[in-house]
């Protein structure tokens, strides 16, 4: 017979968790690169790999990205930036965010480092965790 509303919802929501859970192991992968990745402020190499880790990412869900040269906020200095476009009809979003991180590359907080589910490095939450979650389809 037919399904009611909640149980299609039901139904729904656990067809998406599925899919989310098929997805994880990628995104870990991500989110691990990104925090082992050295990107402080300063560090336009980490940055830019961290920004061509996300750019790569990107391709797989039909997005065009495009790593940029361009004047950071304040105008100091030329920075990487990534630009990704997705042609077709549809809601257009902008996402906003950075790949560089306060520790330097010598500083001893780095790497990730696993307690129980949490991971703990550099840029875990801010803003490396926002970019892997951003690539959550």
């Amino acid at each position: 017979g037919a399904r009611t509303e909640p149980e299609a919802r039901d139904a729904e929501a656990a067809r998406a968790l599925g899919e989310a859970g098929a997805a994880l192991p990628a995104h870990l992968s991500i989110l691990r690169n990104l925090i082992e990745t050295s990107s402080h402020a300063d560090d336009e190499t980490g940055v830019a790999s961290c920004l061509a880790l996300v750019a790569r990412s990107l391709l797989p869900l039909g997005f065009d990205p495009q790593l940029v040269r361009g004047t950071d906020p304040v105008g100091r200095a030329q920075r990487t930036h990534l630009v990704a476009t997705r042609a077709g009809a549809g809601p257009r979003v902008l996402l906003l965010g950075h790949a560089d991180t306060v520790f330097p590359r010598e500083h001893p907080f780095r790497g990730v480092r696993e307690d129980g589910a949490r991971w703990i490095g550099p840029g875990a939450s801010d803003m490396k965790g926002g970019l892997a979650t951003a690539l959550l389809t």
